[in-house]
């Protein structure tokens, strides 16, 4: 099932700026979303000369309907849409970074090369795992008078990861050829995992399933004191799918995560009609 987004983000030009055609400007400088150690277009050289959400310019985001939630795997399409009387030029970029430890959290996938890329931080050692979605420079056309707008699909973990924070920027530009007399919007929204998605979080060994021992050196012992485990999947915590085991069919089993690299995963046990999570720590 896909759901409609509505986010607006940010926009550079060499920053997307006065973006005169011999520019080429393709796309936002990285990290200038404003989210957690990054800055904005203000702040990195270019823009400058105005402050954040000082413009005449509307940004509008629709999530989901209008429900912050989303649903662990699920694909949602995302337009961004900024709107200026007589501007001529556009520019976006958008990040998903998990609250917990403000890592990449989901997936980006481009529906229109034309106008949209998909950009990895090679800037910062520090932050090499974000990705964002930002233009090209067609993508800076606006796509009727005054109005700049562009698609990108983003699924979700596969995994309840707690609440998202999705970063996000628009800039207007006036298209003098210069970084001057252009206006940039820095906004974030958080999401959370849907009430309806199925997947609780298990606190203690009182619950339907237990695993132990947790931390583990790589053996994991998983019971159900109600239903059959039909499958177990192992992620990490931005969410990327490690290993999967299938076809237990028993209300016990035993899996092995030894070979994967020390640290904390999400474990995704599979019922019949039900799915619960918990966070597992590998130690060897």
């Amino acid at each position: 099932m896909k759901k409609r987004l509505t986010f607006i983000i940010i926009a550079g030009a060499i920053c997307i700026a006065g973006i005169a055609p011999e520019l080429k400007s393709n796309g936002a400088p990285i990290s200038s979303t404003g989210a957690p150690s990054e800055g904005s277009c203000g702040t990195i050289g270019c823009h400058d000369d105005a402050a954040a959400n000082s413009g005449l310019a509307a940004s509008s985001l629709d999530f989901n309907n209008g429900v912050a939630e989303y649903m662990p795997g699920e694909t949602y399409s995302i337009t961004v849409r900024i709107e200026e009387t007589d501007v001529q030029r556009f520019g976006y970029q958008l990040l998903a970074l998990k609250n917990s430890d403000d890592s990449n959290c989901g997936t980006f996938e481009i529906i229109d090369s034309m106008r949209t890329q998909i950009m990895g931080n090679d800037v910062d050692v520090q932050l090499m795992d974000r990705k964002y979605a930002t233009y090209r420079y067609p993508g800076t056309s606006p796509v009727s008078s005054g109005v700049g707008e562009w698609t990108v699909n983003w699924t979700a973990p596969h995994s309840d990861v707690g609440p998202i924070t999705l970063y996000y920027a628009t800039l207007s530009g006036d298209n003098d050829g210069s970084d001057l007399g252009d206006e940039y919007y820095l906004n974030a929204l958080e999401i959370n995992p849907s009430s309806a998605s199925g997947v609780e979080r298990l606190e203690n060994e009182s619950e339907a399933i237990s695993v132990y021992p947790n931390p583990t050196s790589g053996q994991i012992d998983i019971r159900s004191n109600q239903n059959e485990i039909k499958s177990i999947e192992v992620y990490d915590l931005s969410g990327k799918l490690m290993k999967t085991y299938g076809n237990t069919k028993s209300q016990e089993t035993i899996i092995n995560i030894g070979e994967l690299s020390d640290g904390n995963y999400i474990l995704n046990i599979n019922q019949e009609t039900s799915s619960f999570s918990k966070q597992i720590t590998l130690k060897k």
